[in-house]
């Protein structure tokens, strides 16, 4: 598998629920957004912190081995934006070609916590890479 890995950011208050049932997309909004490398998900503090005000971050590393494949699917933030600048009206993308292009993808689905290992804790105005 090209991915064997895939990437989170959440907010360490988080970590407690996550650690117990998983990565919820009914917790995150719509989707699980998921970085195809450590640097892309750790941008997401950014957003974490404008949205919620948390100062500390984990940086998850997701096995897509325990992944359903199906319920993975294309960024729906960036990547459309990218796909319009370069004129782009194809078909839609796998979430594959999405981690290529935009480096994102997003799940449909529960993230079981066996799938779930955090590498790395920072605070806010340190970069954690």
């Amino acid at each position: 598998m090209e991915f064997p890995y895939l990437w989170h950011t959440t907010a360490t208050r988080n970590l407690p629920s996550i650690q117990r049932e998983g990565l919820n997309p009914l917790h995150a909004g719509r989707h699980i957004y998921l970085g195809a490398d450590a640097p892309h998900a750790a941008n997401y503090m950014y957003y974490i912190e404008d949205m919620w005000g948390d100062d500390e971050f984990a940086l998850l590393q997701i096995d897509t081995s325990q992944l359903q494949h199906t319920l993975l699917g294309p960024d729906d933030v960036d990547l459309p934006d990218i796909l319009a600048q370069e004129g782009y009206e194809g078909p839609g993308m796998s979430w594959e070609e999405s981690l290529k292009i935009s480096g994102q993808a997003t799940y449909d689905g529960i993230i079981p916590p066996s799938a779930i290992e955090v590498v790395h804790i920072w605070k806010s105005g340190e970069w954690p890479l």
